[in-house]
């Protein structure tokens, strides 16, 4: 087993794919989604380590069908998460969200463990 150090998570749920590659739609502070590549490392159960995120970056978790390149957004925190607490890491549950709104979820920076393939 190897030990990955200095790592960014993202749930594998916040993951979009098109013809150019893997990507995130960051929250940026103006309220307006950007599209993001990233490229993705290890996966292990829920989560994979990616590149072209920093650690604590706040990343669409759902409403994918709505949201485009510079799409205005407004946040929500993650289900059972306090309204004026913020993103948590794990909110990627969908709900019913206006045309503008979409949930967030939040990168992770830690270690992940690579099974070896002995």
């Amino acid at each position: 087993m190897d030990t990955l150090h200095d790592v960014t998570l993202v749930q594998n749920t916040v993951i979009q794919r098109n013809a150019q590659g893997a990507f995130v739609y960051l929250l940026k502070p103006d309220q307006t989604a950007q599209v993001t590549p990233i490229t993705v490392g290890t996966t292990d159960g829920n989560v994979s380590s990616v590149e072209g995120v920093e650690p604590g970056a706040v990343v669409a978790a759902d409403n994918f069908n709505r949201l485009t390149d510079g799409a205005s957004v407004t946040n929500r925190p993650a289900a059972g998460e306090p309204k004026s607490g913020g993103a948590k890491w794990g909110g990627t549950k969908s709900g019913g969200a206006k045309p503008d709104e979409t949930k967030q979820g939040e990168t992770k920076q830690g270690e992940r463990h690579k099974r070896s393939s002995e």
